[in-house]
């Protein structure tokens, strides 16, 4: 059975990659030369406990959408709020998922040669084993 941060990451990335087939990222952080907007799946770890008959817990995620246009910020909002969308609704068949503390942000960002727009979408999600 998966580590219940890989089952709800592995879940999120396929609901976000049917929305955006093109432009969903993990691992490295894509090339420059990459087309904006994306959305890259940023950390995804887990805290757990044990209990007297299973294990028990919550995940910290990051998730992050990059955009180079600042007079397309609606267009990185929208990501942020479709991220969300997934984040709540992301299921698996071993795991209950319910997502609580969900935070976000968009923030300039000039790491790069081209000012872009960085939206932050942070959530707690816990989790328990299904019987």
């Amino acid at each position: 059975m998966l580590e219940p941060q890989q089952a709800y990451f592995a879940a999120v990335r396929a609901a976000l990659m049917e929305r955006y087939p093109d432009s969903v990222y993990d691992g490295a952080l894509p090339g420059e030369d990459t087309p904006y907007p994306f959305t890259y799946l940023g950390e995804f770890n887990q805290n757990d406990r044990e209990t007297k008959s299973v294990i028990i817990g919550y995940i910290p995620v990051t998730v992050h959408n990059w955009h180079c246009r600042f007079d397309q910020r609606g267009t990185v909002s929208a990501r942020n709020a479709a991220v969300k969308e997934v984040l709540r609704n992301a299921q698996h068949p071993d795991y209950s998922f319910l997502v609580r503390n969900v935070t976000s942000r968009i923030i300039p960002d000039y790491t790069t040669a081209q000012p872009l727009l960085h939206g932050i979408v942070e959530a707690e999600v816990h989790f328990t084993p299904k019987h």
